[in-house]
């Protein structure tokens, strides 16, 4: 990265040029606000000195008199005070006399005399008045009414910043600003400078220690996490980074477990529509290569359990298709209000006939109420009779699968009970998973399509329930399912 991309630097060379700018800025400020304030400490201690000159002059002046015959008063009185420039005006502000040092021409022949009114008013100082020696540059000043004599009046307008001590105020001003500019540069530059880059440092390094992470992170690396200290926008950066990594590596294991579970899907599904597509083939392949040889029994029975695996297979297509429509994102149960207890009452009343072939008992729990629910009958029926299916395969001759319904905190639940193998150990936390159909998974039977579980877990998802294994052991295991009341 080039050195001038760099965060910090930038940042640092913005704040040097800011820093400049702002001492530079400080300067003239500072000489400013020194320049007002001295005009209005000088306009505030002047503020009687025409008045005071007039009483000087108007003894001088008489009918028939002008007013530069009262010049060599006016000129002592400047050798006490060479700063100022002394003006007579008539009551129209025009310039009658004038007494300055050096010889330049007026550039104004009229003094506008709105400016000596507020004066004279006393209006708050500092006010400032023509020059009639430099046009449009306002000077402060001080006046008072003068009488020239013979009936007349006017008056005296004295500028207190004469062309010669303004331009030795330019000269200091000038050598002023360069004195604060180089104490600035000098001394205050230097030491903000430093403070402030070295505070950048501190606050960038928090920048690159998260840069660094966020480097590693996408690197591969996706154990390190970004640093919250500290309570301000970087912390809650990093807090947002470290959010965000724990989620997307939360993503990724699922996403590893669901490219292992489709992998295990794949060949568990491969395997099970392979048998009997290879056992369709097989007697199939007998009837046509030996139909002359065999007899009718034995005809009839291949056509039997060709017959009973392409059973097996519409179950498997019907189950994987199901499942996918029940894991849509735009699933959703229809809902009505029924009877839980009667729902289970009905299905051990049509799988009764299955239970006797196998020689098993299924019975149904005497139920103390209705259990009234809000969920979708066809959806609730299926889940409930893949239970029931899953723990007749699993129950050996003799045995005995019991449904009951009950109260829970959730709301209801309804138990299948059944006194078969049982659940393998360590198969508990993943009985319900679709992919779990290995060798030995309760899951998935010879019988079945070994989804059954998976679909009832979706279902009970949709309802807003719950699902598991209640206890299980070489005695049987108890299976339930928990809705919601008020669903």
């Amino acid at each position: 990265m080039s050195l001038f991309r760099r965060f910090y630097v930038r940042l640092s060379l913005i704040f040097l040029v800011l820093l400049v700018a702002l001492a530079a800025l400080q300067a003239l400020v500072a000489l400013r606000t020194f320049e007002m304030r001295r005009v209005e400490i000088d306009q505030r201690v002047n503020r009687d000195l025409a008045a005071d000159m007039a009483g000087e002059i108007e003894p001088h002046l008489s009918e028939g008199s002008r007013p530069e015959d009262v010049g060599s008063v006016i000129h002592y009185m400047m050798v006490l005070n060479p700063a100022v420039e002394i003006y007579v005006l008539d009551a129209d502000g025009r310039i009658l006399a004038f007494f300055a040092e050096g010889t330049r021409e007026l550039g104004l022949e009229r003094v506008d005399l709105a400016p000596v009114r507020a004066f004279l008013e006393g209006r708050p100082l500092p006010i400032y008045g023509d020059d009639p020696r430099r046009p449009g540059t306002p000077r402060h000043f001080s006046a008072a009414p003068l009488d020239l004599g013979g009936g007349r009046s006017g008056y005296l307008y004295i500028v207190l910043q004469s062309t010669r001590y303004h331009n030795a105020i330019a000269e200091l001003e000038s050598a002023y600003l360069s004195d604060a500019v180089r104490d600035a540069f000098i001394v205050t530059v230097p030491l903000v400078a430093f403070v402030g880059l070295l505070v950048f440092f501190v606050l960038t390094r928090r920048l690159q220690a998260l840069t660094e992470t966020v480097r590693a992170f996408g690197r591969g690396s996706y154990a390190p996490r970004a640093r919250e200290a500290g309570g301000d926008e970087i912390a809650e950066l990093s807090e947002s980074f470290n959010a965000m990594a724990d989620t997307i590596e939360a993503n990724l294991a699922e996403l590893e477990q669901a490219d292992r579970d489709r992998r295990t899907l794949v060949a568990s599904i491969s395997h099970d529509l392979r048998n009997p597509l290879s056992s369709i083939r097989g007697y199939t392949e007998t009837l046509l290569d030996k139909d002359d040889e065999l007899q009718p029994a034995d005809r009839r029975r291949y056509l039997h359990i060709t017959l009973d695996r392409a059973a097996r297979l519409s179950r498997l297509i019907d189950d994987l298709f199901e499942l996918s429509k029940l894991e849509a994102s735009d699933s959703a149960p229809r809902r009505e209000e029924f009877s839980l207890a009667e729902l289970a009452h009905d299905l051990v009343m049509q799988m009764q006939p299955e239970a006797d072939a196998r020689g098993i008992t299924l019975t149904a729990e005497e139920p103390q109420e209705l259990f009234i629910v809000n969920a979708d009958v066809q959806l609730t029926e299926r889940c409930l009779a893949n239970l029931m299916e899953n723990a007749l395969h699993h129950t050996p001759v003799g045995g005995a699968v019991t449904v009951g319904v009950k109260k829970c905190e959730l709301g209801v639940r309804v138990l299948v009970r059944d006194t078969g193998s049982g659940v393998p150990p360590g198969e508990e936390g993943r009985i319900f998973d679709r992919f779990n159909v290995g060798e030995g998974s309760r899951s998935s039977s010879r019988e079945g399509s070994g989804l059954g579980l998976a679909i009832a877990k979706r279902v009970v998802e949709l309802h807003g329930g719950r699902i598991g294994i209640e206890s299980t052991g070489p005695a049987g295991s108890v299976f339930y399912f928990e809705y919601p009341v008020g669903w």
